[in-house]
């Protein structure tokens, strides 16, 4: 009997140190997407409640812009178009946050897996949360981490947390 306690002690403490280093791994990450679900991206591909760490800072961009809703919004994504997730699939993302509402704040997002000349998904949301840490002068960086529900075109919603790191440019359209 004491063997099988020890044994189930035993499990319990190498599974909690597993989950304890994965969560150290993500946050540490300084781009990621996590989503909380099982993504059905076409016939091939299911993800289950991935997450994609979206590499380096420099990969990315973050810049003023002017949109509908603000003349002051930050638009976030890479600098490439997208990212490769691996097997061929890409990923794209698109973050829009509002500075001018500090701490926490509503921002937009939109994500996009699929493979080149495959379908895919497209997952998005209108009320995101956001939390702006720093917005550093053209050169610098942008961070910040956002979480809340993204809805993929026909089914239920997708919890999503993130986190952002980007290099801020210079918009040769807008005047800062």
């Amino acid at each position: 009997m004491k063997k099988i306690i020890v044994l189930i002690a035993m499990f319990a403490l190498v599974g909690t140190t597993f989950v304890s280093c994965n969560k150290d791994d993500e946050e540490s990450l300084p781009n990621y997407i996590s989503i909380n679900g099982d993504i059905f991206v076409n016939e091939t591909l299911t993800y289950f409640s991935p997450t994609f760490n979206l590499g380096d800072p420099d990969d990315h961009f973050g810049q003023y812009e002017s949109s509908l809703s603000s003349d002051n919004s930050i638009l976030i994504g890479f600098k490439n178009g997208n990212f490769s997730i691996g097997d061929g699939y890409l990923l794209e993302y698109n973050l829009r946050l509002f500075p001018d509402q500090k701490s926490a704040s509503l921002g937009q997002i939109s994500i996009e897996i699929y493979k080149e000349g495959e379908s895919g998904i497209g997952l998005g949301s209108q009320e995101i949360e956001v939390k702006i840490i720093s917005i550093g002068e053209v050169g610098e960086y942008i961070e910040g981490t956002y979480q809340g529900v993204i809805y993929p075109k026909k089914s239920d919603g997708y919890s999503v947390q993130g986190r952002f790191k980007v290099k801020h440019i210079n918009n040769p359209n807008i005047a800062k």
